[in-house]
């Protein structure tokens, strides 16, 4: 997102109930952010995004039984214009290079708050990869 213009709506997708609630607070309390929906299943991100509208999906990088980075490629390549921000409790060598190659970012989910978050979301693209 090469511009924080206006509020960014944000999906915040994490299995963890307790972190979700805590990115969910974290977006709230971010000047010019707003939280648009929340889930704790990969697999319902296609239509959550399409229903939604959201500008930027947090997205925690492993949830049983899915694979959540499958689908954030999937939103990338086709899915309607939305930033991915990628969180994990491990490192950033916890997430394929690939991932970075098609314009997602990163951010350790200790490291979230108001201020890495908007440093986090500056430089992410929107829309598909072509």
């Amino acid at each position: 997102m090469d511009s924080l213009r206006g509020t960014v709506r944000v999906l915040v997708a994490d299995d963890q109930d307790s972190y979700r609630a805590a990115a969910v607070a974290v977006v709230a309390e971010t000047p010019g952010f707003e939280v648009c929906g929340q889930t704790s299943r990969a697999c319902e991100l296609p239509i959550l995004v399409q229903t939604l509208r959201p500008d930027l999906v947090i997205l925690d990088v492993r949830m049983p039984g899915e694979d959540p980075l499958a689908v954030a490629a999937l939103l990338r390549q086709r899915g309607p214009k939305v930033a991915i921000l990628l969180t994990s409790a491990f490192s950033r060598d916890d997430v394929p290079q690939g991932c970075f190659d098609v314009g997602m970012g990163f951010l350790a989910k200790e490291e979230l708050a108001p201020d890495t978050l908007v440093a986090a979301v500056k430089g992410l693209p929107r829309g598909p990869v072509r």
